[in-house]
Formats: structure tokens, sequence, C-alpha cells
């Protein structure tokens, strides 16, 4: 594979990046491209070898095929730009060009060629939409680019099958090439080897830790943590559920405050009664912020220096993660596994995931165990609101398990919480990843 910027400097490789706005970021660096390009931390020959396969230039080559990686904010409405039939129109911008009218002239004449791929990288994300498809076609269609030359890598990880479906549908033969990509496995195991490197932070703990910690401690630990920052809809309805079963107080929840027009969720709003009641819990920060931080940094909509945080000291406290995920509705279209997941498993931690439908297959797709039979996971496979009483009644059941029954409840999972960890390791640092894999061999189909 050869990757093509329009600017390289400092290790950042940035194409289409004029055309952000001071307020937007509409195009920046390709997570999946960076880090293949810039990460030579593998402890396996296997990636070493196809890592020197890759290649990447600030200019065209003369007789090579290449990729044009960007990566892409937000949701597709952000970064789409309408097309001639407006569709992908950003409401906050009308007139926002669609993407392909602001790719340079050269850039354009290879893909009308089929000598270059554009590689959309929304891996940050999962957002999906149902007109998402359509607007890929039509722009191919509009500026004479055969669909092929299109790759699509995302954080959906239904997108694949959601496609293909789609394509069936409308008889294409030429289809663009989906790419579902859980970026954050690899970003959240860094992130846990370089928090163990540094002498001055506190080290994960492993299952021993956690173990000898919740004995010395067995009446202190709380059931479960379940942090949430960021104001999304479907959490403040696990906000409402957990108040309405008592089952905030004596745990570690963490919520910041929302309007009552924010409730709106899958038809459902909360009466004026509900969020007044709700409201004389909010904000309720985390029991520790980053180093440097405060109420007011958990407030505000930016994210970077929580997301860093593997939260080891909140895991050693309870007995349980509840992961919060992005996305939650089956209305979303999506699957989508962020940071928050990959967390618990770098500390040793069980989990239950509030996110889509399909999380926990997804995640036993990767290689890792989940917690069946000590975690009732049938919530996995339920529609929307029905996913959230029973994630609900799941962890009423636990909680009110006496402390000793806890304890050995936990004790029960110490070799899928290993087990766990080992594949965190193996699949960031032994194993190549299946996108980067698929990827090659998709383009390498296309002989220069």
């Amino acid at each position: 594979m050869h990757f093509v910027f329009e600017h390289i400097k400092n290790g950042t490789f940035t194409n289409f990046e004029k055309h952000n706005k001071p307020d937007i970021v509409r195009f920046s660096q390709s997570s999946f491209a960076n880090t293949i390009l810039v990460f030579r931390l593998m402890e396996s020959d296997e990636f070493i070898k196809f890592i020197k396969s890759v290649t990447y230039s600030d200019s065209i080559p003369k007789n090579t095929k290449y990729i044009i990686p960007v990566a892409v904010s937000y949701h597709p409405s952000e970064w789409c730009g309408a097309d001639r039939y407006n569709i992908g129109v950003n409401g906050q911008d009308p007139t926002m060009k669609t993407l392909f009218q602001i790719i340079s002239p050269q850039y354009l004449k290879d893909l009308q060629d089929s000598r270059a791929f554009l590689l959309l990288d929304q891996s940050h994300e999962g957002y999906q939409t149902d007109w998402l498809w359509q607007w890929f076609h039509n722009n191919c269609d509009e500026f004479n680019i055969n669909p092929t030359q299109i790759i699509y890598v995302t954080g959906n990880l239904n997108c694949r099958t959601q496609y293909t479906e789609w394509a069936d549908s409308h008889n294409l033969k030429n289809r663009i090439f989906p790419v579902p990509y859980p970026h954050f496995e690899m970003m959240m195991f860094e992130t846990m080897k370089i928090q163990n490197a540094d002498q001055n932070l506190k080290k994960t703990p492993d299952f021993e830790d956690q173990l000898v910690y919740k004995e010395q401690n067995i009446f202190d630990i709380k059931t479960f943590n379940a942090l949430q920052k960021r104001v999304r809809n479907h959490r403040i309805w696990f906000f409402k559920y957990l108040h309405d079963a008592n089952l905030i107080n004596d745990n570690i929840v963490s919520m910041n405050e929302f309007n009552h027009t924010q409730s709106y969720y899958d038809s459902r709003c909360l009466t004026i009664n509900e969020w007044n009641d709700l409201s004389k819990f909010i904000p309720r920060p985390p029991p520790q912020h980053p180093t440097g931080c405060n109420l007011d940094d958990f407030s505000n909509r930016y994210c970077e220096k929580y997301l860093n945080q593997l939260n080891e000291q909140i895991m050693l406290d309870t007995w349980l993660t509840v992961v919060s995920e992005a996305s939650f509705g089956d209305h979303e279209l999506t699957c989508f596994l962020s940071e928050k997941t990959f967390k618990p498993i770098a500390c040793y931690h069980p989990f239950i995931i509030f996110g889509n439908k399909g999380s926990l297959e997804h995640i036993r797709n990767l290689g890792y165990k989940t917690f069946h039979p000590f975690i009732d996971e049938t919530y996995d496979t339920l529609p929307t609101w029905e996913r959230i009483d029973a994630i609900i009644k799941e962890l009423t059941r636990i909680n009110n398990f006496k402390p000793e029954e806890k304890l050995n409840w936990y004790k029960n999972l110490k070799n899928i919480v290993e087990h766990n960890y080992n594949i965190l390791h193996f699949n960031s640092r032994k194993k190549i990843p299946l996108a980067f894999l698929e990827v090659s061999e998709y383009v390498s189909k296309f002989k220069n």
C-alpha cells in the first residue's frame, strides 16, 4: 500500500486540511493510516513485515496506485456536504460543498482513472444514517468515479452487512468497500502501557491486585460504576432508569446537567416532573478527575482529557463496570465500541455494555470472552427499551448480593478477565488488525 498526503509534518499526515473552518474540523488525520505509518511497537515479525510493505509520500507516485486517506469527523451530515439531490445537507451550513467537490484536480483525475483510492476514515465514531450509501453512489455517478475506488473505514461494526443488504437491494455491481474497524482497542492498550511505564502514575491493577484490594475493603466496594460525561439522549434515560431503581446513591454514577429537550429519544421524552426530579441529582461528577481538571472540565463538551483515563481506582472500588457507550438505540443503525469498552478489559474488570444491540457478539468476534452465566447477557439481543429493562434488572440482582457473595462472584471471573487481558495484548501487539489486512488485500486486487 502507498499512502499520499498533501501535508506531512512531525509525524502528522493530512489531506483536505485547508477546507476546515476555525470552529469546525471537518477533516483531520486518519487514525487508520497514521497507526500503520508511525506504530512500531509490535511484537510480531508478521506485523513488522507488513509495516515495511507500506510506503507513503507527499507527492503522487508516477507508476503506483495509491490511497488518499482522510479522517472525517462526527455524524455524516457534518462532513458529507449536499449532493445534487440535496442528500447529505448540513443543517448548520446548507452551502457546504460535497466532499467530492473539494478534491484536488489531480486526486479527482486519478480517482476517475481508477489509479487512486479515497479512504474516508470515521473510525473515531460509529455514526450511521440511512442515506449515507446513496450519497456515496450519487457522488460517484456525478463525478464519474467507479465506486470500487472508495474505501470507507468506520467504527460502525455493522457497516459491511448493512451496505451489502443495501447494495443487493439496488442490484449494484460496482460497490464501495466498507471496513469495520475497532480503533480504540489498540489505542487503550497503548494508553495502559504508557501509564504503567510512568513511575509517577498509578499502575493499572491485575486480577490479584483487584482481589486483594476488594478483600481488604469488602464492605466499602460499590456494586458498579457507570461513568457518563458527554450528555447523550440515551444516557439521560439510563440515568432515569438507575434513579427509578434506586441504584444511583450507593454506586459510582456520573452525569452532567441536561435540559428537558435533550431527553427526547426514540419517540419518548421525560415529563417536566421527571426532569425536575432528576435535576436534583446533577451535575454528578466522577470521584476523580484527570490531573489538572475540575467540574468545569467535566461539564464542557470536550472529552480528550477523560478519554485516556483508565479509571483504575474506580474499578478497584467497584465489582463491575457498566460501559455507557456513545450510542444505544436500534434506530441509530450502528454498533460502535469506543475506548470505554476496552478500559475495564485493561483493568481485569467485568462489564455490562450499555450500548448497541450485538455489542457482546462483536466483542466475542474479536476473541474476548463475556460473562455468562455470571452475568445474564440476554440483554445484548433485545430491542432498545427492553435492553434497558434487562440491564437494570441484572444490575439490581447483583446489587442485592451480600458482600461475601460479590467477592465469590468476582473470584469466579478470574479465567475470563485474565483471558480478556491477554487478548487485548495479543490483538494490540501481536496480531495484524483485520482491517489493515482487508484494505491491503482489497487494493492489491487492482493491479497497477
